[in-house]
Order: C-alpha cells, then sequence, then structure tokens
C-alpha cells in the first residue's frame, strides 16, 4: 500500500512539474531521477515526457539513469537510452558525442526482443549518418529500422518520418519506382497528427517532381505545386513544433524550384519570402540550403550579381559543414557550381564560367570514383562468395561421389534388392550431376561477366592515368624549355657582357686616343650601355647577394637611366614606375625560385610593352596579403583586343611562368585604353 501511495504521489509531482517547467522542475525531476529508493523501471518510464527541457537538461536526465540501466537484465532498457541520448546529441549537432552513445547502444544489439526499440536505435543511426551526408548507411540503417517497426502490432507514426527521410535519398537518386512503392507503404501507417499529412504530402509531391525531371511534362508541375501547398495549408491552420516549421521550409523550397519551372515568378519570389522566414538561421546546413535556392531564384530573374552572392554565401557555409561534419558534399558542390557557371556564361565571363565547369567536373569524377570503389568492392565480395559456394559443391560432389562407391560396394554383397537400390542410385546421382553441372555453367557465365566488369574498371583507370601523364609531360616541357631559356639568356648575357662589350669599350678608347668625332664616340657609349643592359636582363639576378626588392629598385633605376631622353630599346623615353605593398622586409622572405619567377615575369612584361605598345610609363605594383602575392603591371600604351589572336611567345612565357609558381596570370586590355598584366600566387 505504500508502494502505490509513493508512485502516486510521484505521479502527480511528476505531471506537476511538466505543467510549468522552469529550472525549480528541472532539479525536482534530477532529484527524482538520483533516487534509488524509487524503481528504476518507474524513473526510466518518466523519461518517455521531458521534451519540455532543452536538449542538454534532456542528456543529463538520461545519463542519471545509466549506471543502474547497464546492471538491469532487459538490455532493451539501456538500449535506449543510449539511443535517445545519442539522437539529442544529433539535434544539437555534437555528432562527435552522439557517435560515441550511438555505437554504445550498438553493443547490446541482438540481446534483447523488443522491436520498438531496435527500430529506434537503427533510426537514430540513419539519423546520424544522414547528418553526416553519409547517403548508403543513412539508407541502409532506416531501412532496418522500418523493417523492425512494421512487426509490430500496430505501426507507430515514427515510421511516416523513416519513411520521409528514405524518400528524400530516393529524390537524391531519381529512384521513382522505390518512391512509388514509399508512397504505398506510407498509406498503410495510421496518421494521428497533422505533421504526419505534411510529410506524406511531400514525398508526394516529390515523386511528380522527380517525374517531371525524368519526362518534362509541365503537368507533373501542378501536382508538385498541389501537395506542397496542402502540406502548407496544414502548417497555417495547426500549431506545429520548430521540427514541423523545418519541414514547411522544405515544402516552399519545392514550391520556389517549381514555380521557376513554370516561369511564375511573383509566385516564386513569395515562396522564397516564406523560405526566408522560415528557416533557422542558426544552422548551417538550412543556411545553405536557403542561400542555394535564392541563387536559383535570382538566377532565373537575371539578378545575377545577387544570384552570385546567394552561392558564394552557400559555398562559404558548405566548407563550415565540411570542416565540421568531416563529409565531401560533393552533391551540393556540383548544383552549385553549376549554377554559378551558368551565370558566368550569361554574362559572357567565359573563363570564369569554365573554371566553375571545371569543378563541377572534378566533383562529379570523385563521386563517381568513390561509388565506382564500391561497385567493385561489392562485385570482389560477391565473386569471393561465388568461389566458396563453389568449393563447397565440389567437396559436396566429392562427398556424394564417395558415398555412392561404398553403397555400390555393399549393393553387390546383396542379390536382387541391391540391384534395385543401384539403379534408383543412379538416377538419383545423374540427376544431381546435371544440376550440379547447370550450376557451374550459371556460375562461370557470372564469372566470365564480372571479369569483364573489371576489365573495363581497369581500363577508365589506366585512362586516367594516361591522361595525368600527358599533363604532367606538358609541364614538364615547358619547365625544361623555360630552364633552358634561363641558360641561353646567361650564356648570352656573358658574351655580350665579356666580348661585345669589352670590344666597344676599346674601340671607344682608340677613338679618344686618335681625336675622332665626339659624336661618334657617344654613340658608341650608348651602344655600349645598352649592350650593357641587355646584358644585365639576361643573366638571372643573384638573390642570396642582393635583396629582392634591391635587385627590383636597381633594375628600375637602371631602365630610368637608360631611357632619358630616347634609346634605341626605349625610342618613347619610357618611365617605370615600382611600388611595393606593404614596403617591410617580408618581400625578402620570399623562395629564391619566386623571387626569379617575379622578376622574369616582370621582364617580358616590360619588354612587350615596348615592342608593342608605345607606352611612355609602366605602372608595376607588388602587393602581398597573407599567403597571396598580386603582380600588377599597367602600361599608357596603345592596347590590342584581348579576345583577338594576339597572344604571342611573351604573353605565353608570363602564363606559363605563374603558373609554374602554383599561380595564374590575366590579361586585361583595350585600343587605345593600354594594357593591364595581373599575377596572383599562392605562397605556402
Amino acid at each position: 500500500m505504500k508502494k502505490q501511495l509513493l508512485t502516486l504521489i510521484l505521479s502527480v509531482l511528476y505531471y506537476t512539474l511538466y505543467a510549468n517547467p522552469g529550472e525549480q522542475a528541472y532539479d525536482s525531476i534530477m532529484n527524482i531521477m538520483k533516487d534509488r529508493s524509487i524503481p528504476l523501471l518507474e524513473r526510466y518510464y518518466m523519461t518517455g515526457d521531458i521534451e519540455y527541457y532543452t536538449f542538454p537538461q534532456q542528456i543529463i536526465i538520461l545519463k542519471t539513469l545509466l549506471p543502474e540501466a547497464k546492471e538491469y537484465e532487459d538490455k532493451a532498457v539501456i538500449t535506449r537510452l543510449y539511443s535517445v541520448i545519442a539522437n539529442q546529441n544529433i539535434l544539437s549537432e555534437n555528432l562527435e558525442e552522439a557517435k560515441t552513445y550511438l555505437d554504445s547502444a550498438f553493443l547490446y544489439k541482438g540481446k534483447f526482443e523488443n522491436n520498438a526499440i531496435a527500430g529506434l536505435m537503427y533510426f537514430t543511426a540513419g539519423h546520424y549518418y544522414h547528418d553526416l551526408n553519409d547517403v548508403r548507411n543513412a539508407h541502409e540503417n532506416y531501412y532496418e529500422s522500418a523493417k523492425y517497426l512494421q512487426k509490430l502490432p500496430s505501426r507507430p507514426p515514427l515510421l511516416t518520418d523513416i519513411y520521409y527521410n528514405l524518400a528524400g535519398i530516393y529524390v537524391l537518386w531519381g529512384d521513382e519506382n522505390r518512391l512509388k512503392e514509399l508512397i504505398e507503404e506510407m498509406e498503410e501507417v495510421p496518421v494521428y497528427f497533422p505533421h504526419q499529412h505534411m510529410l506524406n504530402s511531400w514525398v508526394i509531391g516529390e515523386y511528380y517532381n522527380v517525374q517531371y525531371s525524368k519526362y518534362n511534362q509541365p503537368a507533373l508541375l501542378d501536382s508538385v505545386i498541389k501537395y506542397n501547398l496542402y502540406a502548407v495549408d496544414l502548417y497555417d491552420q495547426n500549431e506545429l513544433t520548430h521540427d514541423q516549421k523545418h519541414q514547411v521550409a522544405q515544402n516552399y523550397v519545392s514550391l520556389v524550384r517549381a514555380y521557376i519551372e513554370k516561369g511564375d515568378i511573383e509566385a516564386a519570389r513569395k515562396s522564397l519570402a516564406q523560405v526566408d522566414t522560415l528557416t533557422n538561421k542558426e544552422k548551417w546546413s538550412t543556411l545553405m540550403q536557403l542561400n542555394t535556392v535564392k541563387g536559383q531564384f535570382y538566377a532565373f530573374n537575371k539578378e545575377y550579381d545577387k544570384a552570385k552572392q546567394a552561392l558564394n554565401e552557400a559555398l562559404k557555409q558548405l566548407g563550415v559543414l565540411k570542416e565540421e561534419q568531416k563529409t565531401d558534399f560533393y552533391d551540393y558542390y556540383i548544383e552549385i557550381y553549376d549554377r554559378l557557371g551558368y551565370i558566368y556564361e550569361q554574362q559572357k565571363r567565359y573563363e570564369e564560367a569554365l573554371i566553375c565547369e571545371k569543378k563541377s567536373l572534378e566533383y562529379r569524377k570523385q563521386i563517381f570514383n568513390r561509388e565506382n570503389t564500391t561497385i567493385v568492392n561489392d562485385l570482389r565480395t560477391q565473386y569471393n562468395l561465388d568461389q566458396q559456394e563453389r568449393i563447397v559443391n565440389q567437396l559436396t560432389l566429392l562427398s556424394e561421389r564417395r558415398r555412392n562407391i561404398n553403397i555400390l560396394a555393399v549393393v553387390v554383397l546383396i542379390l536382387f534388392l541391391a540391384l534395385i537400390v543401384q539403379l534408383v542410385v543412379r538416377f538419383r546421382i545423374t540427376k544431381r550431376a546435371n544440376e550440379n553441372k547447370l550450376k557451374l555453367e550459371q556460375m562461370k557465365r557470372k564469372e566470365s561477366e564480372l571479369q569483364v566488369e573489371l576489365y573495363k574498371s581497369r581500363h577508365e583507370e589506366k585512362e586516367r592515368e594516361f591522361e595525368i601523364m600527358q599533363n604532367e609531360a606538358q609541364q614538364r616541357r615547358m619547365q625544361s624549355y623555360l630552364e633552358g631559356l634561363e641558360t641561353a639568356r646567361e650564356r648570352l648575357s656573358k658574351e655580350l657582357h665579356d666580348n661585345i662589350s669589352n670590344e666597344l669599350l676599346a674601340l671607344k678608347m682608340r677613338m679618344l686616343q686618335s681625336e675622332k668625332s665626339e659624336e661618334i664616340i657617344e654613340k658608341l657609349g650608348q651602344i655600349q650601355a645598352e649592350v650593357r643592359a641587355v646584358s644585365h636582363d639576361l643573366l638571372p639576378p643573384v638573390f642570396q647577394h642582393a635583396r629582392f626588392t634591391e635587385v627590383l629598385y636597381d633594375y628600375v633605376f637602371q631602365w630610368n637611366e637608360l631611357s632619358q631622353g630616347g634609346t634605341a630599346k626605349s625610342p618613347y623615353g619610357t618611365q617605370l614606375v615600382l611600388d611595393f605593398n606593404p614596403e617591410d622586409e617580408s618581400w625578402d622572405e620570399l623562395p629564391e625560385d619566386v623571387n626569379l619567377g617575379l622578376y622574369r615575369i616582370i621582364q617580358e612584361s616590360v619588354g612587350n610593352a615596348l615592342k608593342h605598345a608605345e607606352a611612355t610609363q609602366i605602372n608595376i605594383t607588388l602587393s602581398r596579403e597573407t599567403d597571396t602575392i598580386t603582380l600588377a603591371i599597367q602600361d599608357n600604351g596603345k592596347g590590342f583586343e584581348v579576345q583577338g589572336d594576339h597572344h604571342g611567345i611573351g604573353l605565353k612565357l608570363i602564363k606559363e611562368r605563374a603558373k609554374g609558381l602554383n599561380g595564374q596570370a590575366t590579361i586585361q586590355s583595350a585600343p587605345d585604353k593600354g594594357t593591364k598584366i595581373e599575377v596572383i600566387i599562392r605562397c605556402s
């Protein structure tokens, strides 16, 4: 009697606490959970209604029971506690701790017979892998959870959530047949809550959306809009929780995309505003999805700058998610880069469009390689199983033959009865031999098919390796060319300096002694200076004896001295202006190959401006921010059409040198507008 009275008091106190949840209520429920005078099961059942507390509070409440639950005979109790704690950590985006408790729950797999708890455990695992974007493992666990929950006498509402999550995976795979099967399964689950109707409507709408993507029939879009609007109306008519708020945001996302396909820009704009209102801005995943659909809408409305801004924000958020969750998100990267490429193409910025297309293709290759590896591993596993089965069949056949030999030995000793037995046994042997022969032929055919698939896979791998080798060989040839060019420059510099320059000096001295014309002497001096300048241009600077900034300042000074009044090398009196940003010693800490590469790019750019641009001033600007170096060389010459066929060896050398420094060179020019060459280098 006292025990029943205590239970009644605890129950009243428990429900009173939840009528006014707060810190006092939380302290009270914690005191109850710690009171071991109350039976474990009574406290355990009370944890079924603690959703009023915050996720951290719920986790602490559940953890309080863990030490006792580990010793409890029914392992379903400890499995449920671990699973719920893991699920709450997933909702709190604490995936590492969630994995710890999920692994603990799976330690008890097969040690209890409670289908509901087993279904909950697999559902939590599916939820975990779904948040990691591990689609295959998420699908496997959701599917296993559904199998356990379908065994219950009445199907629980949780099955609707599982079917909804499976539908999201089948939408990603574009599998309309499995979506149709899911819709039929969902019809057998009793509907108790409005959010179940919302989930059902979204699944049906996405089924029609997948069909539209395959068959491109506009009438299918009407069905997509119809079922998503039905879900939205349910949300507006009922007071639903935060989870349903997230779900209705998904309905509005589907509406935005459907209205865009129909060309109804105003309806799409209104639905996008609802997505913006309902999206949880504190979660990177939902914020990334919001920016992605914004980018799609703005691109359709030809607001390309807004579209690029939204899509670039989505890329940043994907980067954060990738770092936090340690997963790839290849599908999302492909979608975003495809949309960015389309925008750049519409703006006729084909170089940026090509970069986006290459990145999208790179992620598609990653998906292909990952799936190809999975398929090959599955084929290898299946091949090993078939081989083992073949060995077992062979051993069985040998065993049968030995047994039959023994039977024949006995039958020889028996007269009439032995003969009858022998005939029966022979008949059975023949039948089984034919069956085994047929099975062996089938297995050989399967083995041949597997070998063909493996050959195709290896052939494709060889083609990819050959392509990589071609690219590497091309880079090596260009590097050899540049190294040979440096060697030739150094040799020519020495020849000019040691022979021609000295000969001109000797000729100048003889003319001074012979009192010849001063004009000839001055011309010879000018020629000697120009030869010395050419020699210095060809000779690579010695950075171990002079700082990088000093070498460049000397180069500009020598050039400006030579250019005063105009020379054969600079008939327009071209002046060079050099600027470092920042002006500190960080420039002298660069590797020597980077110093030499930048120096040669400046030489080549200045030489091009003098040969073709008729420039009177060339501005050289070097900027550095963290690990990025930007070199800008701009002249006031006559310029040229960048789109035309004006790219000579000089500009190609500049681009190859930039590429060799892990950078990229861009050229901007127009007739009578001068030319700007910008090189951006990444230094780690």
